[in-house]
């Protein structure tokens, strides 16, 4: 009933619904983390932050804890916390990629693409092939202006999920973007291929074609 009144966006009645829910079970934190997602949804980021802060101290809390708290000190511009906590999260979580593409993506967001690289290198170093740690690396390199290292770990990238049309597109832009007059224009080709109706691809390859 909770998530019904969370899915109408009835966030009093929600909470009302998932505290009830809490006190009937051995384990509530399922039902607090619900709590916490529907303050947070509704824009009082105070009490959905109190809410994960405790649930993290738990040893039972998830990489979704973490990840919520964290992200919850980020939109609210609170930096420090922020970092500590995504921090945290890698020390917890060491194996997990999503905890360095967490911590990555924050040091990206504030500008720290030295930080962000490092970071993700350390996730990649556990999970070499790891799609999301490959694109937000070359993203790093890409806008701290490193072109030649972003194509590399774009070029990593497809290697890895050849099928992944978004990710072949991608580093298509990477390679229009350098200038690679004969290898961007093969993989517009080689998604038009597999999707004739790729508008994005066809605006592309046509405007290298007529460059």
């Amino acid at each position: 009933l909770g998530d019904t009144y969370a899915a109408m966006k009835r966030w009093d009645e929600a909470i009302e619904q998932y505290r009830k829910g809490a006190a009937q079970v051995s384990d509530p934190s399922p039902f607090k983390k619900r709590i916490a997602d529907a303050e947070f949804s509704r824009g009082n980021a105070d009490a959905a932050i109190a809410e994960y802060a405790e649930l993290a101290k738990s040893e039972k809390a998830g990489p979704a804890i973490f990840d919520a708290l964290g992200a919850a000190y980020q939109v609210t511009n609170r930096r420090a916390e922020a970092e500590r906590t995504f921090k945290a999260m890698v020390a917890r979580f060491p194996n997990n990629p999503l905890s360095y593409f967490k911590l990555g993506s924050f040091y990206g967001y504030v500008e720290n693409y030295d930080a962000a690289i490092a970071t993700l290198k350390d996730g990649l170093a556990r999970t070499p092939e790891n799609p999301a740690l490959l694109k937000a690396l070359s993203l790093a390199y890409l806008r701290r202006g490193d072109q030649a290292d972003a194509i590399s770990e774009g070029e990593r990238l497809v290697h890895a999920n050849p099928a992944n049309l978004g990710e072949v597109a991608y580093l298509a832009t990477l390679y229009d973007g350098a200038g690679e007059t004969q290898r961007a224009p093969e993989l517009y080709r080689q998604i038009l291929a597999a999707a004739p109706d790729d508008m994005l691809a066809l605006t592309n390859y046509a405007a290298l074609l007529s460059a």
